[in-house]
């Protein structure tokens, strides 16, 4: 058990610092693009999914809306952008989150190489420019999905 919580101090860590690093090295960004699974999903799960019901969100936003946590996930802390699913009815200038709780690497549901499909969908919708993405970082996390895909 005490392993076990000190690996995952250590990959909390380095993701803080990777994340960091990248804000750093780029601090004047006006978008976020983010792929990645239920730590960075702001809301791309469906209607009908269990993030959309109580308790969720209850803490923040305030009512459920698709996080798959009671407050903020990962994400929301840098600049939240707007979750793909809603990208015709809700202002896309802080970027786009394309992220969706329990993706994976691998073989799970709406996996990365499908987030980057969606993206570059979105490239090819003109949705944003080439300035757009000049000024733009990524975010991408991926916790342990693709391991409990296989266990």
């Amino acid at each position: 058990m005490g392993n076990q919580l000190h690996l995952t101090y250590f990959f909390l860590l380095l993701s803080f610092i990777i994340t960091g690093s990248g804000a750093y090295a780029h601090p004047d960004f006006t978008k976020l693009f983010v792929f990645g699974d239920s730590y960075v999903d702001t809301g791309n799960l469906e209607k009908t999914s269990q993030p959309w019901k109580e308790p969720y969100g209850i803490t923040y936003p305030g009512k459920p809306a698709g996080h798959c946590s009671d407050g903020r996930v990962f994400s929301e802390f840098i600049e939240p952008p707007t979750p793909y699913r809603f990208r015709r009815c809700k202002p896309i200038e802080q970027g786009m989150n394309f992220a969706y709780g329990g993706s994976g690497v691998f073989y799970t549901s709406t996996n990365m190489s499908a987030q980057i499909d969606l993206f570059e969908q979105v490239l090819e919708e003109k949705l944003y420019t080439q300035d757009d993405l000049n000024d733009s970082i990524a975010l991408v996390a991926n916790s342990g999905n693709d391991y409990y895909a296989y266990i």
